[in-house]
């Protein structure tokens, strides 16, 4: 990709493993929080390494912005093996009323 200079935007969601595999029965399974950003950066990608949810949009916008330059921009944030639920409580839903006669 950098070789051929792709204008190409890659963001990897960096879960430590591989596989869906929440109990982590697979063998193999754990691979570690890997620094591909270096990886990529190496090859001549513009890189950036996220461990924060709110430092996502402006490592992306930094990343499009190389993009629209020609390079390849490599997002590599760092996620859990577990999904979590949202920050914000949702309202309760409200039953359903019957239609009027």
């Amino acid at each position: 990709m950098a070789r051929h200079k792709l204008p190409l935007l890659c963001v990897i969601s960096l879960n430590g493993g591989w596989t869906a595999d929440p109990e982590r029965n697979k063998p193999g399974r754990d691979l570690g929080y890997t620094r591909y950003d270096k990886m990529a950066e190496a090859l001549g990608c513009y890189a950036e390494y996220v461990e924060e949810p709110e430092d996502i949009r402006p490592a992306l916008q930094r990343a499009w912005k190389k993009v629209e330059e020609g390079m390849v921009g490599f997002v590599n944030v760092k996620t859990t093996t577990v999904p979590e639920p949202p920050p914000c409580a949702f309202p309760a839903a409200k039953p359903e009323q019957p239609p009027p006669r």
